[in-house]
């Protein structure tokens, strides 16, 4: 080996090659496609999920990616049509994804703020009394469930995976790899946030309103009234839209966190609610 090929290799030894998603990261960083004024909504979120984690107050928001610490990265919502993206920055747009190296999560910020709008939540909601708090709740409790499920692909040490649109509203095989992935990372989010009582209550209820605005969908307006799961047993149109399994994948993650939560809490009632829910999605 001659003197400039020893060099050239220590030189690629102190300064290793940058990925693609390195690249891309400091492009992002570069122009103005961060939700800056998000990041304090994002750090909240950061501070539950992480605990008791190797990320614990390691983590940063909108900053240059660091070893060892969490690095997340929240794109600001509007700049889809923008003629500047960067090469590759538009496969990141309605998720939220590990990219799976570096601890480095990006985040659209348009994803999280419209999806529950987009799925008529806020139908279920309207007749309360105190609508805007639990809407703004919701919306905490949705970014809670996406992101925390997003650092447990990091925690797990699982590869590069994301949490979307099109995946939530695919029928995906349960017994796939994946899948089971994708439910060992909502079990880390359930066990962090099952610490916060009051965290743990405002998914409960945002999980119940979403599953029935789904359900509300799919048979109109013959479901019946209460609270819990406005699921009626007796209503052949509620069984067969189950049976038929034309449910969204978002349907079954919630239930089973659900589950998760209400057993973890002590809620037998909610428990009892939601084993019996997910008897009738198995079928078929």
């Amino acid at each position: 080996m001659n003197v400039l090929s020893i060099i050239l290799t220590f030189v690629s030894l102190l300064y290793p090659a940058q990925t693609a998603n390195e690249k891309l990261v400091i492009e992002i960083l570069n122009r103005d496609l961060l939700a800056k004024e998000r990041a304090a909504d994002y750090e909240r979120t950061l501070l539950l999920v992480t605990k008791g984690t190797r990320f614990e107050n390691h983590w940063q928001v909108n900053q240059p990616v660091k070893d060892d610490y969490l690095n997340l990265f929240v794109l600001k919502a509007g700049i889809r049509n923008r003629t500047d993206l960067p090469a590759g920055l538009k496969d990141y747009f309605g998720s939220c994804t590990y990219v799976g190296e570096k601890n480095i999560v990006i985040c659209d910020d348009a994803f999280i703020t419209t999806f529950l709008e987009i799925h008529n939540v806020p139908e279920m909601i309207k007749a309360s009394p105190d609508r805007e708090n639990e809407w703004r709740r919701h919306n905490e409790s949705f970014l809670l469930w996406v992101l925390g499920h997003e650092i447990g692909h990091v925690v797990k040490g699982h590869g590069a995976a994301h949490f979307g649109s099109d995946t939530l509203e695919a029928n995906v095989a349960s017994a796939s790899i994946g899948y089971q992935r994708e439910l060992d990372a909502d079990a880390f989010l359930v066990d962090q946030i099952s610490k916060d009582k009051e965290a743990s209550l405002s998914l409960i209820r945002m999980c119940l309103d979403l599953l029935n605005a789904e359900i509300k969908k799919q048979v109109g307006d013959k479901i019946p009234a209460g609270v819990g799961i406005l699921f009626d047993y007796n209503n052949e149109k509620v069984v067969r839209y189950m049976r038929l399994r034309t449910h969204p994948e978002y349907v079954i993650r919630l239930t089973r966190v659900l589950q998760k939560l209400s057993q973890l809490e002590g809620y037998d009632g909610l428990k009892n609610l939601t084993d019996t829910f997910s008897r009738n999605l198995r079928e078929g």
